[in-house]
Order: structure tokens, then sequence, then C-alpha cells
């Protein structure tokens, strides 16, 4: 009875269908715009499953230093691959694709590859711009004026680093001044700062904002809403989606595979036509509506790698202390600016200095000064301190000028 029953179990054991290998994406991009590519790859794959990790970067990184089943890092944000790059928690990269070099920083050729890219700009809702009497918005500029006070928004750079990659774009070709001014006027018309990216886009979807400042792969998954409409910024970056593999992954074989469907022509078609929202990083056909738009992004200089890497701490702490955290007061602010202005007939530059000036210039962020933040939190401590302190005096001395004013 014994050896009966054993053989039973071996050829119960030897009929059972092999188990699917599952391959673990951890990825910062929303789900949805990930499905229809996973759902392909799946029908090609041998029925490969495949489980997703959605993070932000911040709480991704931390998983991948612990004990973790991730195989694959699918993000737009080259900080956290080049974090997890340091760390050495990225496998070395073994796929080449000539299409990759312009679009990855040096620094990562050797440990990512990029599968698409994206671009940033305003996605609009229609009706509310028609009941505010606003023409569609093109750039930076148009996104100033008051009349979009309280239906503006965007998501924060400390927790999104798809808006951080977009200030830093704006810091960076605008000049580290102008592009703070710029973006400390603009928040005088936010209505919110979201949490997540993919947020905003949800906002003037359903109508609680007339414009938000997005990418546009979250954009294109609401442009099937005739009622919205999405610029590209004039001089917007080609925002590039890194793919690499985790180290430790046990499902390397399989990952690669990934990877090598997602470069692949008809892994390309399908990135394109997808409901991820991006551009192929093989060029389209002349004659497709999206091919100068995707040329237009590739042709822009691309963004100071290094300049981003080593100020992005105080980049995202200033945003929030000149920005999030004194949201209101800012706005209350402008709009006596904005009504004194109005009044006098001109602009009031001295006080308009005074509510765009910054405690830190571009200069001060020295080789020696990123050493104390990096290696003293309790200077960097200090500065917040002092930070907090110059934007509250600045506005003061803001509202008293503006009292005099009659």
């Amino acid at each position: 009875m014994t050896v009966y029953r054993f053989l039973i179990c071996l050829l119960s054991f030897l009929i059972l269908p092999a188990k699917s290998e599952v391959l673990t994406i951890g990825t910062t991009l929303s789900v949805d715009s990930l499905q229809y590519l996973i759902e392909e790859w799946q029908s090609t794959s041998s029925g490969s499953k495949v489980k997703t990790v959605n993070r932000t970067a911040f709480s991704l990184e931390k998983r991948l230093m612990q004990p973790n089943d991730i195989d694959i890092i699918f993000s737009s944000s080259p900080i956290l691959l080049e974090n997890l790059k340091n760390k050495g928690i990225l496998a070395r990269n073994t796929i080449k694709n000539s299409q990759n070099n312009a679009l990855v920083p040096e620094s990562l050729q050797n440990h990512s590859v990029v599968v698409a890219f994206s671009g940033f700009g305003i996605l609009y809702n229609k009706s509310l711009l028609k009941s505010r009497g606003l023409d569609i918005p093109t750039d930076w500029h148009n996104l100033l004026d008051p009349r979009y006070g309280g239906s503006l928004v965007i998501s924060s750079p400390s927790r999104s680093e798809t808006t951080h990659l977009m200030l830093e774009m704006l810091l960076q070709q605008q000049g580290w001044q102008q592009g703070w001014a710029t973006m400390l006027e603009m928040a005088s018309n936010f209505s919110t700062i979201s949490s997540r990216s993919f947020g905003v886009a949800e906002k003037v979807k359903v109508g609680l904002d007339s414009a938000g400042l997005t990418i546009d792969s979250y954009a294109n998954i609401v442009l099937k809403n005739k009622n919205l409409g999405f610029n590209y910024f004039p001089n917007s970056i080609a925002s590039a989606t890194f793919v690499a593999i985790n180290e430790k992954s046990h499902n390397k074989k399989l990952a690669n595979e990934f990877i090598n469907f997602l470069l692949s022509k008809e892994g390309q078609c399908f990135i394109f036509n997808s409901n991820s929202g991006k551009f192929p990083i093989d060029n389209l056909s002349k004659n497709n509506s999206l091919f100068l738009p995707q040329q237009r992004l590739l042709q822009q200089p691309k963004l100071n790698h290094l300049l981003l890497m080593q100020r992005q701490a105080i980049v995202k702490k200033l945003f929030d202390l000149a920005i999030t955290f004194r949201l209101k007061q800012l706005q209350d602010s402008w709009h006596e600016l904005y009504k004194k202005e109005k009044l006098q007939g001109h602009g009031l530059l001295d006080i308009r200095k005074l509510l765009t000036q910054m405690p830190i210039n571009e200069d001060d962020i020295n080789q020696d000064f990123l050493i104390k933040v990096q290696e003293d939190k309790n200077f960097f401590f200090k500065k917040e301190s002092e930070w907090i302190n110059f934007f509250q005096n600045k506005n003061d001395e803001a509202i008293k000028n503006l009292e005099n004013f009659e």
C-alpha cells in the first residue's frame, strides 16, 4: 500500500503543470499606465505572471534597501536610479541600444536603459477656462494671470519626482532667481498642492481646477475627455522612462526578456499605442501627427544631471518652505499686491522683488555647502530655520509697504 501511495503521489507531481514564473516590477508610475504593456508581454511570454509594486520614489528606494522580491525598477526618476546605483542595488546593464545614449545620463548608462520618454506641459479644462474668460494656456507666463486664482494645481516636488524634474527644468532654463520668481507668483493661483503627480490630471478632469502642471503621460490618460486639452511647454525637455534590474533578482533572465520586448519594434509600437501616454524612443513615421512633438522634445538641451543631483534636497526644501507650508499667506499677499497695482495703474516692482526673493543664491550652493548639508543635519536644520524666517520677514515687509498705498 505504501509503494502504491508513493507512485500515485509521484504521478500526480509529474502531471502537474509547471509553475509559471512571476516577474515583480517596482514602479513609481501609475499601474494603469503600465497595465496594457504588461498584458501584451504576458501574451507572448509563455504565461509568465507579473506583479506590480507601486510606490513613491522615496518609498520604493527604502523597500529596495530591505529584503524584497522586486526584479525590475520602472521609473521616470533619474535620481531614484542614481541613488540605487550608488548603493549597489542595480545590476550592470547587458542590453545595449544606441538610441538610449542621448537620453540616459552618462553615470547611468551601465545600469539602465530608456524605453520611452515624456514631456512636461499644461493640462487644461476648456469649459472652466471659458467660464473665467481665459485663453488656452501655452507657457509658464500664461499661468501667472490672476484669473487662474484658486484654479491651478501642481504636485509637490518633495513627494513627486516628476514635479521635481519639471521645477528643475524651469530653474535651469530661466535661471535660479527668475525661475523661482515665476513659480512663486504662479503659486498665488494654486488651489492646492497635490501629493502625487497623477492627482493633478484627476483634479482637472473632474472640474476641480482649470489647469494643472503635469507630464504628458498622465495627461494623455484623461484626454479621451473632449473637454480637456494639453499643451507642451515650448522648451520642455524629454523626460526619460528608465528600466533597470535589481542586482539581487532571481529572475534576471525573465527581466531581460521583458526589457528586450519593450525595446523591440513590437514593444515600441505597443508603448506608443498603449495607455502609457508616452513616446517611444524609436522615431515615429514623418506622417504621424505626433512626429514633430516627439522630435521637438528630443532636440531640447538635456538637463544638467549633476546639478539636478547635487541640489535636489535644497530645491525640494525651498519649494515646501516658500510655497507648500505658506500657501495661504503667499496667496493673500499676491492678491493684495494685484489690487494695489490695479489701483496704481502700474507694477510695484520693489514689492514684487520682496515676494520673489530667495534666501540663497545659486552660487551659494557650492561644494562646501553641499558637503555640510549632506553630512551635518544640524547645519541643514539651522538653514531651514533661517529660510523660514527669511520668507516671513520679506512677506511682512511687503505687506507693510503695500499698506502705504491708498
